[in-house]
């Protein structure tokens, strides 16, 4: 089975509830040719995106990084999107921190990224894993 994940996309959100650790309304993919690869993400990809995403009622991991060769994902879960909706050439989901991040392996993911987001959003990434 083929992986692939899309390019980095700027990060962007339509609100941050630092006390909940809601970020409404990311970006995790847009129209575009999908990154090291020859397909492309269209208006059906998105559709299909967002109605996967929202059949999983708790629904879908996030982490932060990407596993690889040299790193584990063990220890990188922050939350879950759920909410999934296109609007234009992009597909959004409201990002659900998790309190566990709050005490993960490498410190408080919680609130670096909750601080990130508010601070740095121009600095931020996401991008989906098919």
């Amino acid at each position: 089975m083929k992986s692939f994940s899309t390019p980095p996309i700027a990060f962007s959100f339509a609100k941050i509830d630092p006390e909940t650790g809601i970020l409404q309304k990311v970006v995790v993919a847009q129209v575009g040719k999908v990154k090291s690869y020859f397909e492309q993400i269209d208006a059906t990809t998105l559709a299909q995106i967002a109605t996967l995403g929202n059949a999983k009622e708790a629904g879908i991991k996030a982490r932060f990084g990407h596993p690889n060769m040299c790193s584990s994902s063990f220890g990188t879960y922050i939350g879950r999107f759920k909410n999934f909706q296109v609007e234009g050439d992009k597909v959004f989901g409201d990002l659900h921190l998790d309190d566990v991040c709050k005490d993960s392996p490498t410190g408080n993911l919680f609130d670096y990224i909750v601080k990130m987001a508010k601070n740095n959003p121009d600095m931020f990434g996401a991008s989906i894993a098919f």
